[in-house]
């Protein structure tokens, strides 16, 4: 059965016979990106042990967190796992023609702004709980040595520059996932596009309208969590980050990535205002990336604001 309302074309495994491939196919793409994504930050991370940077080399008095700290921060990993799990395996039984051809290339899912935030979330709070744990674990005092001086001799450290990037990194991806949900809401849920989607697959399926909530509602949350209980006020404090260049890069490489792929795919975006609203009109597209930026550092904004004058722990 095919409902064609507002262009809206379902696929099932009667329909597509490769079906089941198809979506093995993405799963392994989007774990792939995900794996890249995670060991290239800690990558990054490791390779500041190096750095004779002054921001970097204060990192050798950062004593161990609390037990309290240690516990939220493994328990919004864990949270952040689920969320992009949600994201990835959650929506396997809902496929329509769109969504094949916008994630039928390497690149996965990549092309949708919410695989981008749950995956940046997971990598970042992932990567900081696996610090804490490793700062505590091996005694790390505040001189950089521990109750197992020889083994810690490059574990501390080495657990002290993944925390400094994950806190720089903390705005971003906190950022990132407020947009998210927020935009989600404002541009997508409503459109009369996606409306016919969920009528759809609520009806036939079920549980899509859930799955949709499950994915773009905790991200918001979790990124208010992170900053106000989780991450230190005082290194989030001292390390410089430009939240105007990080906002303008980010929205530029998204844009382009998102029109070169629906150059490839035959026209198909992975939101149907970009097509209804955009679609190859340039001007409009400066316009967006504009609106997007600025909305982007207000966002970047309040968090920053959070995370100065709302933290439970300093």
């Amino acid at each position: 059965m095919v409902d064609t309302t507002h262009g809206f074309h379902p696929l099932t495994p009667h329909d597509a016979p490769s079906f089941m491939a198809y979506k093995r196919l993405n799963l392994i793409r989007n774990l792939i990106i995900i794996l890249i994504l995670f060991v290239f930050f800690n990558v990054v991370a490791l390779s500041l042990a190096v750095s004779s940077a002054p921001s970097v080399s204060a990192l050798d008095g950062l004593a161990p967190a609390g037990s309290a700290r240690i516990l939220c921060a493994v328990m919004l990993a864990l949270c952040s796992c689920v969320v992009l799990s949600d994201v990835t395996v959650g929506a396997f039984p809902y496929l329509d023609k769109h969504k094949f051809h916008v994630t039928n290339t390497p690149l996965g899912s990549l092309t949708y702004l919410t695989f981008e935030g749950v995956t940046s979330q997971f990598v970042c709070y992932t990567s900081n709980a696996i610090a804490e744990v490793a700062l505590a674990a091996n005694g790390c005092d505040t001189k950089g040595s521990g109750s197992l001086a020889e083994q810690s001799e490059w574990l501390c450290p080495s657990a002290r520059r993944v925390l400094f990037l994950t806190h720089a990194a903390a705005t971003f991806a906190g950022a990132l996932g407020c947009i998210v949900s927020i935009l989600f809401f404002v541009l997508v849920w409503n459109g009369p596009d996606f409306k016919a989607v969920r009528r759809y697959w609520d009806k036939h399926v079920g549980g899509f309208s859930e799955n949709m909530i499950r994915g773009h509602v905790p991200p918001l949350l979790l990124a208010i969590v992170d900053i106000t209980v989780v991450k230190r006020r005082a290194l989030l404090s001292s390390i410089p980050v430009n939240d105007t260049v990080i906002a303008m890069c980010f929205a530029l490489a998204y844009l382009i990535l998102v029109n070169t792929v629906s150059y490839l795919n035959g026209g198909y975006y992975p939101y149907p205002f970009m097509v209804e609203f955009l679609g190859r009109k340039p001007l409009r597209w400066i316009v967006f990336y504009f609106a997007v930026t600025g909305f982007a550092l207000s966002v970047t904004a309040a968090l920053k604001m959070l995370s100065r004058h709302y933290t439970i722990w300093p």
